[in-house]
């Protein structure tokens, strides 16, 4: 936005920055002020406030905020709680509370939420049944932005989880500068 009679800076200047800038459009309006607060404040205004509430398209975002879960069963074989039905406890809890059961490793099962609470109250519902069946058991969350494939959060977003779910397991509780990392205070 320049004004055609500024004393200060040339036309040609305000111009020529604005054709270094992509999508940007240069606004000439009549007057000879350089201040913007000096002379015919209106117009300017005017013209301000039509940029800053025209609508624009939306951000395509290939990021979501979420919270990951990793349940893990600890202990010699013996002890620790099959995969399959570790998984099978982690898939009908996370459903009960609008998460979705997404992969499994070895020892571990993950589930993806919208939001930390209800990631809480499934590790808590996960640890108490858990603790029902006498299976030593962790259980991690990790909440920040995961990258998106196919929809889903890549799997790159899950060892922070995996991590708090160790950390568990020494009835620790971990936190990251920027996405926190919880682990459950009380592992079972």
């Amino acid at each position: 936005m320049h004004r055609t009679g500024d004393h200060l800076l040339k036309l040609e200047e305000g111009r020529y920055v604005a054709s270094l800038i992509p999508g940007a459009r240069f606004v000439e309006l009549p007057g000879q002020d350089h201040l913007p607060f000096v002379g015919d404040q209106t117009m300017m205004l005017d013209t301000i406030e039509r940029f800053l509430s025209a609508s624009r398209a939306p951000v395509e975002s290939n990021r979501m905020l979420a919270t990951i879960l990793c349940a893990a069963s600890r202990g010699d074989e013996k002890a620790a709680l099959p995969v399959e039905r570790l998984q099978g406890m982690v898939a009908a809890e996370a459903a009960r509370f609008g998460g979705s059961a997404v992969e499994q490793t070895r020892q571990q099962v993950f589930a993806v939420f919208d939001g930390p609470a209800r990631a809480i109250r499934c590790a808590c519902a996960i640890s108490g049944a858990a603790g029902e069946s006498k299976h030593p058991l962790s259980v991690g969350l990790h909440t920040g932005e995961c990258d998106l494939a196919a929809g889903a959060a890549k799997r790159s977003s899950w060892p922070t989880s995996a991590r708090a779910s160790r950390r568990s397991g020494k009835r620790a509780t971990s936190s990251s500068p920027g996405p926190s990392s919880t682990s459950s205070p009380d592992p079972v």
